[in-house]
């Protein structure tokens, strides 16, 4: 025989307010079992199986953060683009010799 929780017992489960609760059935976290025949406030139960599943799903672990190590070099300064383009200041100074 399955065994039907009040949405109070169930909070009580998980530890926190019925609020957090309806938010969890709110956005089809939790599952429930709807009692009656009620459209405007619907009477909610919750089975022992959907409340351990919701649990199992909700279940994290925290992964150590570990940053990417990139190599550092330097950058070089003042070197011609490798494909052969010529920068504004090369342009300027040939402008100027030119002149």
């Amino acid at each position: 025989m399955t065994v039907l929780r009040t949405p109070l017992e169930v909070a009580q489960r998980l530890r926190c307010s019925r609020r957090t609760l309806d938010e969890h059935v709110r956005c089809g976290a939790l599952r429930y079992i709807s009692i009656g025949h009620g459209k405007k406030r619907q009477r909610k139960m919750f089975t022992d199986a959907d409340v351990d599943e919701f649990i199992e799903r909700q279940t994290r672990r925290d992964v150590p953060f570990v940053p990417e190590v990139r190599p550092r070099g330097r950058r070089s300064k003042g070197a011609a683009p490798a494909s052969g383009e010529i920068g504004f200041l090369a342009r300027l100074a040939e402008r100027q010799r030119n002149k």
